[in-house]
């Protein structure tokens, strides 16, 4: 979808393009959550899953019907070796951190697991860079506002994974709150991403990339440090408030880092980029979950109290309090400029006039 967005137009509106694209994007964070807790209050668990089949079903009508066919082609044969090696070796490695809480850190089942996924993460990088037609071109990483853009999203989809599972754990498991309850919470936070990243788009076309990703960067931190001092009677309020601010924050960094981690790749690897940003979010997910769920049982102990238990969540938000600075610090290392593809920078009327 993002390649999509990216090819039909121009190089000097990708900010703003992949913000609407965005903004799309971050309906589902405000609607499922209160959709599924509904669902699962005063229906079925069971639709929580089967909400998806009429919803897929019409996604796939409208895209059959309205999407164009654009995109960079060409003719090559499938990577076998990289597509089994790859996805191989992330399914058995993900497998290992998923279930090492439950396994334990230490067993052989959660070592064999990450040890030999990780393995088969090595041959693959080895095959894709010396096969001539790679599932996936790894040398798009020497790309310097590639690298960078996939690193910062890295550690802020960590900790934006840790808000989104651990603070409704919390809730419902400490203070017994109603999965419909925590679910509202999410709505006013979604609907400030989307508003969020309409003007993140627009300044990462008026003043490039890096300034909204560290000003993002910010006000994430400021939310998730307020995450990591919640206590048993903090108002459900103030957390509303928390998640809005880190809601705004992440939206202003998402479409600046995503254009310019994007926009610099040549055409023909768009997609590849694009694809690598999604499995990005879905490995991040995992390690988020994994890692700071290592976290909370270790702080937490054997059989904890509920101060002991809201202590342990609060040294998980701590934790991804410090992946958002570590974002902040590789935000730095971003472009600070717009470029129209023939490499002239945009003059100051024109960055006035996009920024009014």
């Amino acid at each position: 979808g993002m390649a999509m967005v990216l090819d039909l137009f121009p190089k000097e509106r990708h900010g703003r393009t992949v913000a609407i694209w965005g903004m799309a994007t971050m309906v589902a964070p405000a609607v499922g959550p209160t959709v599924g807790g509904w669902l699962v209050t005063s229906v079925s668990w069971h639709w929580m899953f089967l909400i998806n089949l009429p919803v897929g079903l019409l996604t796939l009508a409208a895209a059959l019907r309205f999407l164009p066919t654009v995109g960079h082609r060409s003719r090559a044969s499938l990577d076998t070796t990289g597509l089994l090696l790859g996805s191989g070796g992330l399914s058995i490695a993900i497998l290992g951190l998923s279930q090492a809480n439950s396994w334990g850190w230490a067993s052989p089942a959660t070592i064999g697991c990450i040890g030999l996924g990780l393995l088969a993460l090595a041959a693959f990088v080895r095959h894709e860079l010396s096969t001539p037609a790679p599932m996936i071109e790894l040398r798009m990483f020497e790309n310097r506002s590639f690298r960078t853009a996939m690193a910062v999203m890295l550690f802020l989809y960590i900790a934006q994974y840790g808000r989104l599972v651990y603070l409704p754990l919390q809730l419902e498991g400490l203070r017994g709150e109603t999965a419909l309850a925590v679910g509202l919470l999410f709505m006013p936070a979604g609907v400030c991403t989307a508003v969020a990243m309409s003007i993140g788009g627009r300044l990462v076309d008026a003043r490039g990339p890096r300034l909204p990703v560290m000003v993002g960067c910010a006000v994430m931190f400021v939310s998730m440090t307020g995450f990591s001092l919640l206590t048993l009677t903090t108002p459900m309020l103030l957390i509303a408030v928390l998640m809005s601010i880190q809601g705004v924050g992440f939206g202003m960094v998402m479409a600046p880092a995503m254009v310019a981690g994007l926009s610099d790749l040549p055409p023909h690897l768009i997609g590849q980029g694009s694809a690598v940003r999604s499995l990005l979010g879905q490995c991040a997910g995992a390690l988020s979950v994994a890692f700071l769920g290592a976290v909370v049982s270790g702080a937490a102990g054997g059989s904890p109290t509920v101060q002991q238990s809201q202590d342990a969540y609060n040294l998980a938000f701590t934790v991804a309090t410090a992946c958002i600075a570590v974002g902040f610090l590789l935000a730095r290392r971003l472009p600070d400029h717009v470029e129209r593809p023939d490499g002239e920078l945009l003059a100051e009327a024109e960055l006035l006039a996009v920024a009014e």
